[in-house]
């Protein structure tokens, strides 16, 4: 099953084919937000490279943001043009989601390792039956602000020891930086948060650890969201520097959600009801 698979959230136009779950190739260049000029053809570019036709391609997977208005709007009609006169699925996955997986790519294997040596050298510290560790994705809402969501960590059946993002525990949020751990820990005027009395907390604002945190906006604005963690910042493990959500990792969650039968929001059986995850409003206004 070949699978088409892109995401233009962000400043960059990422596209990759993927055989089943193996990326076959993938592309992501800085296209300075131009995705309308530039998707297409590098769409095209990679179908070349992987001597695949349309024909090939049984589902299409893109990424529904949040992220840029503009840039998701062209990503989802360009899924639609492709999609319509081959009857293809098209399946929407979120590029917080995306961005999450990169994080536990980046820090999981070093964290297990790290938890290993403290289940060898220092029995107390074992962690107890019911643990799970935490991904929290951070990219750039500009305009000073950001979107966030909060993932649970799960395992894949079969492979105890690779991690793999699970459900969604809060968000996605939208706001400014020093407002996040507000949000995430449940201190301030935001609510409980998932780690106050959601299934990490102990009691509130208190998580498990480890939290693992990345993208864009967390490496833009770590300082701020650093301070407004306060003691809780030291529970959290940044990743290092995610540029944009990878299409193969949004290849490999799209298809697995169309394997599982997804449906609602997120699928497009009739390329007709599938839109973005804009999160905040527009800053387009009508003119009065």
């Amino acid at each position: 099953m070949r699978t088409l698979a892109f995401d233009t959230s962000s400043n960059y136009c990422a596209v990759a084919v993927l055989e089943r779950d193996s990326i076959c190739g993938e592309v992501c260049v800085d296209v300075r937000g131009q995705h309308a000029e530039t998707l297409l053809p590098n769409v095209q570019q990679m179908l070349d490279s992987t001597a695949t036709t349309l024909e090939h391609v049984e589902l299409i997977a893109v990424g529904l943001g949040p992220g840029s208005f503009t840039g998701l709007r062209v990503g989802l009609a360009t899924a639609h043009g492709i999609s319509l006169p081959r009857e293809i699925p098209i399946v929407g996955v979120s590029s917080l989601s995306v961005v999450a997986a990169q994080v536990l790519d980046t820090l999981a294997p070093d964290h297990r390792l790290q938890d290993r040596r403290l289940q060898d050298r220092r029995p107390q510290d074992r962690r107890p039956q019911d643990w799970r560790p935490a991904v929290v994705s951070v990219t750039k809402a500009y305009r000073g602000e950001v979107y966030a969501a909060a993932y649970a960590v799960s395992t894949k059946s079969g492979e105890p020891e690779r991690e793999r993002v699970g459900d969604v525990v809060a968000g996605p949020w939208h706001g400014k930086p020093s407002d996040f751990g507000a949000w995430l820990v449940g201190t301030g005027p935001f609510g409980t948060g998932p780690f106050g009395t959601g299934p990490f907390g102990t009691g509130p604002g208190a998580p498990n650890e480890p939290v693992f945190i990345g993208g864009d906006g967390a490496e833009l604005y770590r300082e701020e969201i650093t301070c407004g963690l306060g003691d809780h910042a030291t529970s959290f493990l940044w990743a290092s520097p995610i540029e944009a959500p990878s299409a193969g990792e949004l290849g490999r969650q799209g298809r697995a959600r169309w394997a599982n039968g997804a449906s609602g929001a997120d699928v497009a059986s009739d390329n007709a009801n599938l839109e973005p995850h804009y999160v905040r409003p527009s800053d387009a206004r009508r003119p009065a």
